[in-house]
C-alpha cells in the first residue's frame, strides 16, 4: 500500500511546469522554472532503512533529492544504503545511480551536483575554503560550482577538470570526457595536453590525448540539467505509445518521447493526450515552438478540453507574459473540469500571480478538497500565506506538505523563505541551495539565492545566480530588478542604471503589468529609487509614473519623493536658498495613502538589503552641524525601526514600526534671533488578517523663535521684532480592508491640532523712559476628520469613489502689555476674539482608464461644500459655499520611449490635511501654490518625456496657473506675502544624462512669468524669481560614496515693494560614506563654495560660504 500511495501521488502530480517565480512572495510566470517532485527512495528501499545514517566529523555535503533506486556506500562500513534525502556524505564515500535513478547533492563549498542515471561518483574532499575533490567514474552530472569561492577537480578516467566557479556538465566513460561550460571557465587537462574552455564553449578528452576544444553550436541548458518526467509505473506500462512515450521521458530521453509521439501523429493517434503530453515536454525542455504547436494542434481537433486549455494558460503565463489572457483560459478549464486538481492549481497560480491572494486561496482549498494527499498543493497554499505576510500558516500548510511528501524539494523553498523572514539566513540559504540543486532552472530558487548571498554581502555569489536566471529565462523583468536591489546596496549606480532600463523594457513587452520587489515608503520603488539616487529626478520620476498603479503602496510614495521643486524659494536647514515646493500638506495624503496597501512599508533597514520584508529591529542616533559667517545650525536625531512577524491567537500579526525624533538650534548672528525645533514621528502598521491593513501616523512638532540680545537694545536698533511658536499636533488611522483582487474600502479619522503664539514687540515711549508693548496673539485651531474611499477595477478601468469630512475650531485670544525696560507689567488688556467654527464636506469620483498600452486617460469629479461660523457679539454669522472641481488628462505614447501628458484642473484649496483621493492625474500636478483656504487654483500641465536612449533623457513641461490668493512666506520665513488675482506661467527643461560607470549629470532650467495684485499694484510675485536652473555630477563607488557637485542659479526678483533683488549663483559640493558595513554614514559638504553675495530680502544678506556636517551610527 505504501508504494502505491507514492506512485499514486506522483501520477497526480505528473509535472509541474507553470514556472512559478515568487518575488518578495508575488508571483511571476517563468519558463525557466520547473517544479519536480521525486520519486521517494524509502518506498523503493523497503522498511529496512527509511531513515539517513547519521555521521560524525567533517561532513563533505548533503542529498537533496532522489528518484528511484539510488545508493551510496558510505566510508564507515563499507556497506552499500539507500540514497535518502538528508543523508549526510563523507570523504570516501561512493554514490550509485541505476538505468532509472538520479541524484541532487549539496556539497560544504555550495556546489550543487545532478547525478544522471548509471553514474558513479567517489566524494574525495570536500570542504570550504579548501581545494575540493570529487572523482567521477561514469556517468553524466550537472553542477554549478559558486563564483569565486570554489576550487574543486573533478577526476575522470579520461581527464581532470578544474573548477573555479562555473555552470558544466560532464558525459564520462571508460574511454571518453565530454566536458559542456554553460557560464565560467573551466580547465579540463591529461598528461598530454590542457585546454581553457569558456562559457559556450565543449572539449573532449580521451586517454593518452590532449583534449580538444570546440564551441556548442545548440545549446542545451536545461537538457543538461538532466530533467526527468515523472511518472506513474501504471503510465509507463501501457502497451500504447503513449506508455513508451512516458518510459523514455521517465528516463530523461526526450529527443526519443518526441520521435514516438511526432510518429504517432503521423499514423493519425492525434489523440488529446497526446498533445498534452508532447506540450509538457516541451515545457519541460524549454522549446517554445513544440508548446505552442501542440497546444495549437491540440486545441484546433479538442477546443473544450480541460487540459489543452491549462496548458494553453500554462503557456500564455509563461513565454507570452500574459496572465491576463492565461486567466480566461485557466477558468474556462476550471468549469470544464471543477475537480480536476491540476486545473486548479494552474488557476490558483496565476490568480496569486495576478495578486489575487483571495481568489487564489479559494481555489487552492478546492483542489486540497479534490486531492487531499497532493503535496504540492499545500506547498502553493504556503506560498499563498507568504505572499500575505503570514509565515506560520505557511509553515502549518508546508508541515502537512511534508507529511504527504517527507522529501519533496519545492517545499524547502518555502521553508527557505519563513527562515528568512525571521533573520535565519543561513538556514535559508541551506534550503534554497537544496531545492536549486534539485532543480537548476527554477528561477525562485535563483533569485530567493541571490537575494541571500547579496544580504551577506557575497556580490559574486549573488551575481551567479542572477546570470543563471538570465541565461534561462531572458524575458524575465525580475532578474535585472533584483540586480537594480543589490546594485544600489553597494552603490553601484551604474550597474543599477541598467537594470532599470531592462526590468522596464522587459516589463512593457510582457504587457505592461508591473510588479515591485520589497520597497517602503522612505524608499519608494527600486526602479524609480535608482534615479533618484544619483540625483536624475527627471528619469526617477518618469519611472515612476509609467510603472503607476493604483493598488501598488510605492505608487504613492514615488508620487512624493518625485515631486520636483516649486518656484517659491525658502530656506533650507542647510541654510541655502533655493526653490522648493515648501509644506505641502498633500504629500502626507499619499504616504499614507501607500502606508494603507503596505502597512509593513512603513519600516526600512537604512544599513540592509531587504529585498523581502524581513523582520529586524535597527536604532539609529546622530547629529548635524552646519555653519556659515553669519549663522550656524545645531541638530541631534534618534530613530528606532522595526518589523516583527508575531502570532495573535492561532493566527499571525506581523508589525512594524518607524519612530523618529529631532531637535534643532538655528541661530542667526545677523538678526540676532534663535529658532529652537523639535520634531517627532510614528508610524505603526500591521495586517490583522489577510484582509485587513491598519496603519496609525502620528507627530507632535515644536518651535520657537526668540531674540537672543537684550530687547531694549534691539528695539532701539530695528525698530521692531516678533517672537514667534508653535506646537502641532496631527493624528490619522487608517483601516483598508480588501473586499476581493483590486477592490477596496479604506477609512481614515484624524485630529490635527495647531497652537500658535505670535509675539509682537514695538517701542512705545512713555514717563519711565523707552518702555515696549508686547502684543501677544494665541490662536488655537482644532480640526476633526474623516475620509472613506471604495476603490476597483473592472477590466481596463481603475475608479475611486470617497468623500472627506471634517469640523474646524479656531480660538483667538490677545494679551496686549506695556513692559518697562526692567521688564515690569505696566498695563495690561486681554481680548478674546470671535470663535471661528468651520465645516466642509466633499465627495469625488475619480476613473482612470488604460485604453490600451499607448493611451491612458483620467478623471475627477468633486463636489465641495463649506461652512464657517463666526461668533461676534453673541451673533452668529454664516457663511455658505458650494464648489464644483475636477481634474481631466490623457497619457499618450506615440513612440517608444516618448511620453506626452496633458492634464486640466481645477481646485478649491481646502485645510483638510489629509485624504484619501487622488491627487495627480497621470502623474501631473500643478506647481504647488500657497493659496488660501478655499481659493481657486487653476492649472494647465503639459508634458514630454523622452528617453532618447538608456544614456540621455529629457523633460519639457509647461504649466499655465490661475489663483485668485496666495499666502507664502518670505524666503528667511521671516514675514508674510500677500497676493491676488495672478497667474503664473512656467516652462521647465529638464535633462539626465548616463556618461557609463557611476557618473550621472543633471540639469533643469525653469523660466516663469508671474503676475498678482500686492497691496494693490499689479507686480510680479514677490521673491518669486524669473529663472532659475541647476547643472550637477554625481558619482558613486562600491565603497559606498557618494559625492556631488551641483551649482544652482537663483534669477532676478523683486520683494513686496517691487524693489530688485539680484540674481546669483551658487556652488555646493557633497560628500557621503557609509563605512564599517553601513554601521555608520558620514556627511560634509560645502555650500556656497564661490561666496556669492545676495540678500534674501532688500538689507538683509544671505548666508556666505557654509559649512556642512553630519554622522549617524546604526545599531
Amino acid at each position: 500500500m505504501l508504494i502505491k500511495s507514492i506512485f499514486y501521488y506522483i501520477s497526480m502530480e505528473t509535472i509541474q511546469i507553470w514556472g512559478q517565480t515568487m518575488i518578495d512572495n508575488k508571483y511571476y510566470f517563468s519558463s525557466i522554472a520547473l517544479v519536480l517532485t521525486s520519486l521517494s527512495s524509502t518506498a523503493l528501499a523497503g522498511p529496512k532503512e527509511n531513515t539517513p545514517v547519521k555521521r560524525t566529523g567533517q561532513v563533505a555535503g548533503e542529498i537533496v533529492a532522489t528518484k528511484q533506486g539510488e545508493d551510496v556506500v558510505l566510508v564507515d562500513d563499507k556497506k552499500k544504503h539507500p540514497a535518502l534525502v538528508k543523508q549526510n556524505l563523507k570523504a570516501g564515500d561512493i554514490l550509485n545511480t541505476n538505468e532509472k535513478g538520479t541524484l541532487a547533492i549539496v556539497f560544504a563549498d555550495d556546489t550543487q551536483i545532478r547525478l544522471s542515471r548509471n553514474t558513479k561518483l567517489v566524494v574525495k574532499e570536500v570542504a570550504k575554503g579548501i581545494p575540493s575533490e570529487i572523482n567521477l567514474v561514469r556517468g553524466n552530472v550537472w553542477a554549478r560550482a559558486p563564483r569565486g569561492k570554489s576550487k574543486l577537480r573533478i577526476k575522470t578516467p579520461s581527464a581532470t577538470a578544474a573548477i573555479r566557479g562555473t555552470e558544466w556538465s560532464l558525459q564520462v566513460t571508460d574511454t571518453q570526457t565530454n566536458l559542456q561550460v554553460a557560464s565560467g571557465n573551466v580547465e579540463l587537462a591529461n598528461t598530454a595536453g590542457t585546454v581553457q574552455v569558456k562559457s559556450g564553449e565543449a572539449a573532449n578528452a580521451k586517454p593518452g590525448q590532449a583534449p580538444v576544444r570546440s564551441l556548442i553550436i545548440n545549446r542545451t541548458d536545461r537538457e543538461q540539467m538532466l530533467y526527468f518526467l515523472p511518472s506513474a509505473p501504471a503510465q509507463r506500462s501501457r502497451n500504447d505509445f503513449l506508455g513508451k512515450t512516458y518510459e523514455q521521458a521517465y528516463l530523461g530521453e526526450f529527443e526519443k518521447a518526441l520521435q514516438i509521439l511526432n510518429t504517432a501523429e503521423s499514423s493519425g493517434k492525434n489523440t488529446p493526450e497526446l498533445y498534452s503530453l508532447k506540450a509538457r515536454i516541451g515545457l519541460l525542455t524549454g522549446n517554445e515552438s513544440i508548446i505552442k504547436d501542440a497546444i495549437k494542434t491540440g486545441l484546433k481537433n479538442n477546443p473544450e478540453h480541460p487540459e489543452l486549455l491549462g496548458l494553453s494558460a500554462e503557456y500564455k503565463a509563461n513565454y507570452l507574459g500574459r496572465p491576463d489572457l492565461a486567466l480566461i483560459d485557466a477558468k474556462q478549464a476550471a468549469q470544464l473540469a471543477p475537480q480536476n486538481a491540476e486545473i486548479l492549481l494552474t488557476l490558483s497560480k496565476i490568480y496569486l500571480e495576478r495578486r489575487a491572494d483571495k481568489e487564489a486561496l479559494n481555489t487552492i482549498q478546492k483542489a486540497i478538497q479534490s486531492a487531499p494527499n497532493r503535496a504540492d498543493l499545500y506547498v502553493h497554499k504556503a506560498d499563498i500565506h507568504l505572499f500575505q505576510n503570514r509565515p506560520n500558516a505557511a509553515q502549518k500548510a508546508l508541515d502537512e506538505a511534508f507529511k504527504i511528501a517527507p522529501n519533496i524539494s519545492i517545499a524547502r523553498i518555502g521553508y527557505g523563505q519563513i527562515q528568512s523572514l525571521k533573520g535565519n539566513h543561513d538556514a535559508a540559504r541551506k534550503e534554497f541551495l537544496a531545492a536549486s540543486a534539485d532543480n537548476p532552472a527554477y528561477s525562485k530558487a535563483q533569485l530567493r539565492l541571490a537575494e541571500n548571498y547579496g544580504r551577506q554581502r557575497e556580490l559574486q555569489l549573488a551575481e551567479q545566480q542572477l546570470d543563471a536566471a538570465d541565461r534561462l529565462d531572458p524575458n524575465s523583468p525580475y532578474t535585472p530588478l533584483y540586480r537594480t536591489a543589490i546594485s544600489l546596496d553597494q552603490y553601484e549606480t551604474g550597474k543599477a542604471f541598467d537594470g532599470a532600463h531592462e526590468a522596464l523594457r522587459r516589463f512593457q513587452a510582457r504587457g505592461g503589468i508591473y510588479e515591485t520587489l520589497s520597497e517602503n515608503r522612505e524608499t519608494g520603488s527600486n526602479l524609480s529609487r535608482t534615479f533618484r539616487f544619483a540625483n536624475l529626478q527627471g528619469l526617477g520620476r518618469y519611472y515612476g509614473d509609467r510603472i503607476f498603479d493604483n493598488f501598488e503602496a510605492t505608487s504613492y510614495y514615488d508620487q512624493v519623493l518625485n515631486e520636483e521643486a516649486g518656484l517659491f524659494s525658502i530656506r533650507q536647514d542647510s541654510t541655502s536658498f533655493n526653490p522648493a515646493n515648501g509644506d505641502d500638506i498633500q504629500q502626507i495624503s499619499s504616504f499614507l495613502q501607500g502606508v494603507a496597501l503596505d502597512p509593513l512599508g512603513v519600516s526600512n533597514s537604512e544599513r540592509n538589503l531587504q529585498i523581502s520584508k524581513e523582520g529586524f529591529v535597527e536604532a539609529t542616533i546622530g547629529g548635524t552641524y552646519i555653519a556659515s559667517k553669519n549663522d550656524n545650525l545645531k541638530r541631534g536625531n534618534a530613530s528606532l525601526q522595526g518589523r516583527h512577524y508575531t502570532s495573535l491567537g492561532n493566527g499571525d500579526l506581523p508589525l512594524a514600526y518607524s519612530l523618529k525624533a529631532q531637535t534643532t538650534v538655528f541661530h542667526d548672528d545677523f538678526s540676532e534671533t534663535t529658532r529652537d525645533s523639535s520634531a517627532y514621528e510614528g508610524y505603526l502598521g500591521t495586517e490583522f488578517s489577510a484582509s485587513d491593513n491598519v496603519a496609525v501616523y502620528g507627530t507632535f512638532k515644536k518651535e520657537d523663535r526668540h531674540i537672543s540680545i537684550d530687547r531694549t537694545q534691539f528695539l532701539k536698533q530695528f525698530g521692531g521684532e516678533h517672537d514667534f511658536a508653535e506646537d502641532q499636533y496631527f493624528g490619522v488611522a487608517i483601516w483598508n480592508h480588501s473586499i476581493a483582487n483590486r477592490k477596496n474600502f479604506s477609512i481614515a479619522t484624524g485630529v490635527d491640532i495647531k497652537d500658535d503664539f505670535d509675539v509682537v514687540y514695538t517701542p512705545v515711549q512713555g514717563p519711565a523712559g523707552n518702555n515696549y508693548s508686547k502684543l501677544t496673539e494665541n490662536y488655537k485651531t482644532t480640526v476633526y476628520l474623516a475620509s472613506a474611499n471604495y476603490s476597483a477595477s473592472y477590466g481596463k478601468i481603475d475608479y475611486k469613489i470617497g468623500a472627506d469630512i471634517f469640523t474646524k475650531k479656531r480660538v483667538q485670544t490677545n494679551l496686549d502689555e506695556i513692559i518697562s525696560p526692567d521688564d515690569t507689567i505696566i498695563d495690561s488688556l486681554t481680548i478674546d476674539l470671535p470663535d471661528r467654527k468651520g465645516s466642509q464636506q466633499r465627495a469625488y469620483i475619480d476613473t482612470r482608464y488604460k485604453i490600451n498600452e499607448k493611451i491612458t486617460v483620467q478623471g475627477q469629479v468633486s463636489y465641495l461644500h463649506t461652512k464657517t461660523d463666526t461668533l461676534l457679539n453673541g451673533i452668529i454669522n454664516t457663511d455658505k459655499q458650494d464648489y464644483l472641481n475636477y481634474h481631466f488628462g490623457a497619457a499618450y505614447e506615440p513612440v517608444s520611449g516618448h511620453w506626452l501628458r496633458a492634464a486640466a484642473t481645477k481646485e478649491n484649496l481646502t485645510v483638510i490635511p489629509f485624504t484619501l483621493s487622488p491627487l495627480y492625474t497621470i502623474g501631473l500636478k500643478g506647481s504647488l501654490i500657497p493659496a488660501v483656504d478655499r481659493s481657486a487654483i487653476r492649472s494647465n500641465v503639459f508634458r514630454w518625456d523622452a528617453e532618447w536612449s538608456n544614456k540621455f533623457f529629457t523633460s519639457v513641461e509647461y504649466q499655465d496657473q490661475n489663483f485668485d490668493e496666495v499666502s507664502y512666506a518670505t524666503p528667511d520665513r521671516d514675514a508674510l506675502v500677500f497676493a491676488f488675482d495672478g497667474s503664473i506661467n512656467q516652462v521647465s527643461v529638464n535633462a539626465n544624462f548616463l556618461p557609463g560607470g557611476n557618473w550621472a549629470v543633471f540639469g533643469n532650467y525653469t523660466y516663469a512669468d508671474t503676475i498678482g495684485r500686492v497691496s494693490q499694484i499689479r507686480q510680479h510675485l514677490p521673491f518669486v524669481p524669473d529663472t532659475t536652473g541647476n547643472i550637477g555630477i554625481s558619482w558613486t563607488h562600491p565603497k559606498r560614496i557618494s559625492a556631488r557637485l551641483k551649482g544652482t542659479y537663483i534669477g532676478n526678483s523683486v520683494d513686496t515693494q517691487n524693489r530688485p533683488l539680484k540674481s546669483h549663483f551658487n556652488l555646493d559640493a557633497l560628500l557621503k560614506w557609509e563605512p564599517f558595513d553601513k554601521r555608520m554614514e558620514l556627511q560634509f559638504g560645502v555650500l556656497n563654495i564661490l561666496s556669492a553675495k545676495y540678500e534674501t530680502r532688500v538689507g538683509v544678506p544671505a548666508p556666505g560660504t557654509t559649512v556642512f556636517t553630519s554622522g549617524k551610527i546604526r545599531f
